[in-house]
């Protein structure tokens, strides 16, 4: 027996027992883009196996319990901790496994539709990176923890991250996805094999349709055939897209001294703990250790909730001491905060709290925020979430020691924005200007949470071109400064201590308003849409290629009329008759479908899932 009829015959069991192990490789906290790309192929030869069969919801159903509970074991250290007891948050972990995989099956179901009923090889080809990519898209906007948890890789596929100013993590998403459609078809093809009877006869469905010109017999049989196949042409065009990583110039940081940036001091303040007669109250314990380094850093940040506040006065207090310190030195301090929230809510003022972020310089208040991503039952609970975007304020940073009086650029504009942790896992706002640095207070439970919370805000800081003070006070603390060809570039592991350092931001010689050295990104102007536009002309001009070619070069057509649901024996459908045999075919067919003995005629399918 050979191992394709080994394949065909136990199927079912080779799915899911390689399923399982990549889904708990490729779901951790920061999944890889390889892992994924190995996870989606899988899955796309799963769906497209059970997708016709009398027993698809049983085979779909052991799929989505595949997928939870291998993502809740990938994530099980971290989701223990998550909350104050351990029951509670694995049943919470288990839910949020199992809503993610019912998520993430949906665009693998609807490509397995289009597989069957699309007329177009392009179309079929492209359908499920592009409704994986707009899925994703959709679903992390509405979701609370957003890219947190999804499939979308955080980790490798450094080629084509230089898409993210232009497309942002949806350009990853499709990139990702058009991968495994290859792997998808090239394994699809192996096991369908070249005019093997034997293998031929096992099921009701293909694995592989026959494009409309050719069979997928000739295209197996004659290699120059397969090089202008929409497959074919997906390949070249993912390695085409990997060109700009390879033969333009490496995305490194800019150097913090040179004509060309300005050299910003950037501090995180994590006093460390249990020192000899330091400050027992934690608003003490911050005033002291932001004294120390005012002298050394100009722009100084706390991590989230850094102090608590018992109610808006006392912030005031706080506020004015911090002025005084600002104004004395020349420096800007980010105050993470927690405090009541004074508006009326349900009948109960001050029952609820806020987690925001007031930036004090040498002239007081600049812009206070306050945090508009919860992380669900942890903080939704005892907290409100806003709904104002932040706002974008530009500071003049004055002339820093060591440079000549004689350069009059100084004090230099520097436009500053914030957000708070989970906020990052959705993409920024549109923000009224571009900011070049943006203050990140965090504060995560576990390491693993912390490297993708960490990861999220270098895709943030990328897509909008600037750089990401990330400051994390939580027990998995990943602290650093992120953008600008940093990538993740960890400053401190854990709350041992305050760090800080310099970091170079655009300057360009004569802009005194910063209006031309501070440019806004496509992903920054135009956010997801731009993105779902240059999906959609993927898509299209795909389609328009394939008419030319088919207007340049007619082939014989060997689809069968009446092959498809709703045509009638020339071949033709009006819409609705279209629309009508597809439901049938999925809703009211399914069931009632016979399998066809050995031997005789009828659809084959070239994947058999029973064992």
């Amino acid at each position: 027996m050979t191992l394709r009829r080994t394949l065909f015959t136990h199927s079912a069991l080779v799915y899911n027992a390689t399923t399982f192990p990549l889904a708990f490789a490729a779901l951790y906290a920061t999944p890889t883009f390889f892992a994924v790309v190995l996870l989606q192929a899988v899955v796309l030869l799963q769906i497209t196996s059970i997708i016709n069969r009398h027993n698809y919801s049983y085979h779909l159903l052991i799929l989505l319990l595949n997928l939870s509970v291998a993502s809740t074991l990938a994530n099980g250290s971290a989701s223990v901790s998550a909350l104050s007891s351990p029951a509670s948050s694995i049943a919470i972990s288990l839910v949020r496994g199992a809503a993610s995989a019912a998520a993430s099956i949906v665009p693998f179901i609807i490509n397995a539709m289009v597989q069957r009923y699309s007329i177009s090889p392009w179309g079929r080809t492209i359908a499920f990176p592009t409704v994986w990519s707009v899925a994703w898209m959709v679903t992390s906007r509405s979701s609370p923890v957003g890219r947190l948890g999804t499939w979308t890789p955080l980790l490798g596929g450094d080629a084509y991250k230089w898409m993210l100013p232009f497309i942002g993590l949806a350009g990853i998403d499709f990139i990702t996805a058009a991968w495994a459609t290859v792997l998808f078809v090239v394994i699809g093809r192996w096991l369908q094999g070249s005019g093997d009877a034997g293998d031929s006869t096992h099921g009701d469905a293909p694995l592989l349709r026959d494009d409309d010109d050719e069979s997928l017999q000739e295209r197996i049989g004659h290699p120059s055939s397969r090089l202008s196949s929409p497959v074919a042409i997906l390949t070249g065009t993912l390695i085409l897209f990997t060109a700009p990583y390879f033969f333009l110039s490496p995305s490194i940081p800019l150097p913090a001294h040179s004509s060309n940036t300005t050299p910003v001091s950037v501090a995180c303040i994590l006093p460390p703990p249990g020192l000899p007669n330091s400050p027992k109250e934690p608003l003490s314990l911050y005033m002291k250790e932001t004294h120390a380094l005012a002298g050394r850093a100009r722009i100084m940040l706390w991590p989230e909730g850094a102090v608590s506040f018992a109610k808006s006065t006392a912030r005031n207090e706080a506020m004015k001491e911090l002025q005084q310190l600002a104004n004395t030195t020349k420096v800007w301090v980010g105050m993470s905060f927690d405090e009541p929230d004074p508006r009326d809510s349900n009948g109960h003022r001050g029952d609820l709290r806020r987690n925001g972020m007031s930036l004090i310089g040498p002239d007081g208040e600049i812009f206070t925020y306050f945090k508009r991503n919860l992380v669900p039952i942890a903080e939704s609970y005892g907290h409100i979430a806003y709904t104002d975007d932040p706002k974008v304020k530009s500071i003049p940073y004055p002339h820093p020691p060591g440079t000549a009086k004689s350069d009059h650029s100084w004090p230099r504009p520097i436009p500053l924005t914030t957000s708070i942790c989970l906020d990052f896992s959705q993409p920024l706002p549109h923000l009224p200007s571009h900011p070049a640095l943006i203050l990140a207070p965090a504060r995560t439970w576990h390491q693993s949470v912390g490297l993708a919370m960490a990861s999220l805000a270098d895709v943030r800081a990328q897509e909008v071109g600037a750089t990401i003070l990330w400051c994390d006070g939580g027990h998995g603390s990943i602290s650093g400064v992120y953008g600008k060809g940093r990538g993740v570039n960890v400053e401190q592991v854990g709350t041992g201590g305050s760090w800080l350092t310099t970091v170079g931001l655009p300057y360009t010689p004569g802009d005194e308003d910063g209006s031309h050295t501070y440019s806004r990104t496509m992903y920054g102007t135009l956010g997801d849409r731009g993105a779902f536009l240059v999906i959609l002309g993927i898509l299209g001009s795909g389609w328009l290629i394939e008419q030319v070619a088919k207007m340049l070069r007619p082939r014989n057509r060997i689809r069968l009329p009446g092959q498809y649901p709703g045509e009638d024996e020339e071949g033709q459908a009006t819409l609705p008759q279209l629309i009508h045999g597809f439901t049938r075919r999925v809703f009211g067919g399914v069931q009632g479908q016979q399998r066809p003995e050995p031997g005789t005629s009828g659809p084959s399918n070239l994947i058999d899932v029973s064992d």
